[in-house]
């Protein structure tokens, strides 16, 4: 759940559950297949984004500034998967319209996304926030950056295993914030990252 004044003051939220995101056999419509606007004063849901796929679905909300003119936009993760991580279908980002809860822009990937530890923060020190995710690609764990528009900045990979983006940081007091990621491999102790906001350099790395 998120809150910020977009396109007026909002409560804004996406969703997840070990159910059906879409109607299906059993009747079933789960609020994982939507983001949700609320407008406070009312209680009432100002709009309603509905993403349409099959299997359970997930939904997340970030409210960074892409473009760096002081306003927050909302962007939303969605994936669609069934009970283990390998076993994942859509996934997609998207810049969604503060007023009608519409793509401005969508990114469907088509692989599974961490929708919910994901980050944002100004990871390059030029105007605007860039937003980090975790993608799942075939066996080939990333990380990924996104800026204005959602365009594509940056990524960083291993072999095998997955990413946790937790949070981003100004570590080292420049201005310029950092990417802290959990990597977990494929069997192993998970370790704690420190990459620079490029994505080019692991600045620190360490079991936890």
């Amino acid at each position: 759940v998120r809150w910020a004044n977009v396109g007026g003051s909002n409560l804004l939220a996406g969703g997840g559950g070990p159910y059906n995101g879409n109607w299906g056999a059993d009747g079933t419509a789960g609020d994982a297949n939507y983001t949700w606007s609320y407008a406070p004063h009312t209680g009432l849901a100002s709009w309603i984004r509905s993403y349409t796929s099959g299997g359970f679905y997930d939904s997340g909300i970030y409210l960074p500034d892409l473009s760096g003119d002081g306003r927050r936009e909302i962007v939303a993760t969605t994936t669609e998967h069934n009970w283990s991580l390998g076993d994942y279908g859509y996934g997609g980002i998207h810049l969604l319209n503060p007023n009608s809860g519409s793509d401005v822009t969508a990114l469907n990937p088509g692989h599974y996304l961490d929708v919910w530890n994901g980050a944002f923060g100004d990871l390059d020190g030029v105007a605007g926030d860039e937003v980090v995710v975790a993608t799942y690609e075939g066996t080939t764990p990333f990380l990924r950056t996104y800026g204005s528009n959602l365009v594509g900045k940056a990524s960083y990979s291993r072999a095998s295993g997955q990413f946790i983006p937790m949070a981003v940081a100004d570590l080292a007091g420049t201005g310029v914030q950092q990417v802290l990621a959990v990597y977990r491999p494929a069997s192993g102790n998970d370790r704690l990252l420190i990459l620079n906001g490029g994505l080019t350099q692991v600045l620190w790395e360490s079991d936890f």
